[in-house]
C-alpha cells in the first residue's frame, strides 16, 4: 500500500503519486490528471482507492484491522487458478486506480452513481421518440476500462429478493420456481 500527502498528511492510496503520474503520462484521456496539480492529483487518488475499498470483492481481506480491501486471500488472477499471494496488490487493482482518479479528474460522476448507464427514460427529436421502458444488458458500477481491470475479482450486489447463484460448475436446482406468474 502506498501513500501520498495532502496538506501535509499522509493518506492511503494503492498506488504512488509518483507511479500514478508514469502511469498517467501515456494516457491518452487524462487531460484532467495533466492539468490538475499535485495535490489535486493526490486526492482523486485517495477517492479511487476509497471507492475500491468500498467494493464487495470475492475472496476476504487479509487485514481486517486494516481499513484497506486489499490484499486479500482467497483470490486468483484473471483466468487462471493461480491463486494471488495474500501480500501482493495486483497490478490490475493499482491500475484501475490510476484510471479511476483521471476519470474523476476529467469530471466524470461514477462516485455517486450506483451504476453507469444511462437513465434517461425518454428522448425526443421533433416527431421520432425513443422510450426506454428498461435498461438492457449488465450495467456496471465503473466505466468500461477500470470494469476491465477488476470485474474478475468484484463479489457482486447483494439483492433484496429473489435467487442469486455464483460459482456452481454445472446444473444448479432450485427447489421453487420464480416466474411472472409465480412470485416471492
Amino acid at each position: 500500500m502506498a501513500e501520498v500527502e495532502i496538506n501535509g498528511e499522509s493518506y492511503r492510496s494503492y498506488v504512488s503519486l509518483a507511479d500514478a503520474q508514469t502511469y498517467l503520462a501515456a494516457q491518452i484521456e487524462a487531460t484532467g490528471w495533466a492539468v490538475a496539480t499535485p495535490e489535486q492529483q493526490s486526492v482523486a487518488l485517495v477517492t479511487m482507492t476509497r471507492i475500491l475499498d468500498r467494493q464487495r470483492w470475492q475472496g476476504s481481506p487479509v487485514d481486517y484491522y486494516d481499513d484497506g480491501a486489499w490484499p486479500r486471500s482467497g483470490v486468483t488472477y484473471p483466468n487462471t487458478a493461480i491463486a494471488v499471494p495474500d501480500d501482493v496488490i495486483p497490478l490490475q487493482i493499482i491500475d484501475a486506480c490510476c484510471e479511476g482518479a483521471s476519470q474523476l479528474l476529467n469530471g466524470a460522476t461514477f462516485q455517486d452513481a450506483p451504476n453507469t448507464f444511462n437513465a434517461q427514460k425518454s428522448l425526443k427529436a421533433g416527431s421520432v421518440e425513443i422510450v426506454n421502458f428498461r435498461t438492457v444488458g449488465d450495467n456496471p458500477r465503473f466505466p468500461q476500462i477500470i470494469q476491465e481491470l477488476i470485474g474478475w475479482w468484484l463479489g457482486g450486489q447483494s439483492t433484496p429478493l429473489g435467487s442469486v447463484s455464483a460459482g456452481t460448475e454445472g446444473r444448479s436446482i432450485m427447489d421453487r420456481t420464480y416466474d411472472v406468474f409465480v412470485g416471492f
